[in-house]
């Protein structure tokens, strides 16, 4: 199937892309991997005029863990992130990057795109939601930081303006004492998220939460925070009563839709199931332990 008629245009730096963004506005797309807009262009889904190329600017890629936190390029590949060998405080980025779809979509695929495509079974927003991250978007006026739990405003849609685009995501540092873990439960490997959940937890000395993050993704028309489960862990210790009460609590923070994956009911059954799962693999490495989270 092809694709409607368009222009295309080659961004030789940031601020052209920015200017033709202002120049087209709702008829401009910004094409990065383009794993997610061709295939909503062929579908028909989505018909613009433009095509603006920023897959080889420079200075949008890569990723730096320093001390004011850690930054994400948009243009940072799936493949750059599940290559590196992260340490624990880390890992819940590899649990995501490795499961996401297959390896030709994780060569081209770009962090940056796959947020702005907003599909509710994409892996990172999850993950990137259990970090605390948000997102700066960039327009040729201004700019402005968005949490990632206030990104999301619907099925393939998002806060950002016809004219801007996401030229950094961000995560406040993580400590040293800081674990986490991505599941993702789906019908087979390479397919999108029947439901998922990440979790990340620092700890306390004395094994408390000093603080909760988790994301959820795959069971409702976005992913979204489970604020009321993360207000309650702080400052608990893991036993199987705190696992019961959490597991509530974050079924009671999504309203899943029922398709060929699976009923309402059975998303969110299986969101809390991945949720003991993610909650468990962070204690697990916490203690040293090796864990093999990512798909169920």
């Amino acid at each position: 199937m092809y694709p409607p008629p368009f222009a295309y245009a080659r961004a030789g730096s940031l601020e052209e892309a920015l200017q033709a963004l202002a120049e087209h506005g709702d008829e401009a797309r910004l094409l990065a991997g383009g794993q997610s807009l061709l295939p909503f262009m062929k579908l028909f889904q989505v018909g613009p005029t433009v095509l603006v190329d920023i897959s080889r600017l420079e200075g949008l890629d890569g990723v730096a863990d320093e001390r004011a936190g850690l930054q994400l390029g948009p243009l940072t590949r799936h493949v750059q992130i599940a290559r590196v060998e992260w340490p624990a405080r880390l890992a819940i980025l590899s649990d995501a990057a490795r499961v996401i779809a297959d390896v030709q979509v994780r060569n081209r695929g770009t962090v940056g795109g796959s947020l702005a495509y907003a599909d509710a079974a994409g892996d990172w927003a999850p993950a990137l939601i259990a970090l605390g991250a948000s997102v700066l978007l960039r327009s040729d006026r201004s700019e402005r930081s968005v949490p990632l739990d206030e990104f999301f405003t619907g099925e393939h849609e998002t806060v950002i303006g016809p004219s801007e685009m996401i030229t950094e995501i961000h995560a406040p540092p993580v400590s040293a004492a800081a674990t986490g873990a991505y599941f993702k439960l789906a019908r087979r490997h390479g397919d999108y998220a029947v439901a998922s959940v990440g979790v990340q937890i620092d700890w306390a000395e004395d094994g408390r939460i000093e603080r909760a993050g988790i994301g959820i993704g795959g069971a409702g028309t976005t992913a979204v925070k489970a604020a009321a489960a993360e207000a309650f862990l702080n400052g608990k210790t893991i036993d199987s009563s705190v696992l019961e009460t959490a597991s509530e609590l974050v079924m009671d923070a999504v309203d899943p839709i029922s398709d060929f994956r699976g009923s309402a009911e059975y998303r969110t059954a299986m969101v809390g199931e991945l949720f003991v799962r993610a909650l468990n693999g962070t204690l697990h490495r916490s203690q040293g332990e090796s864990v093999a989270a990512g798909y169920v």
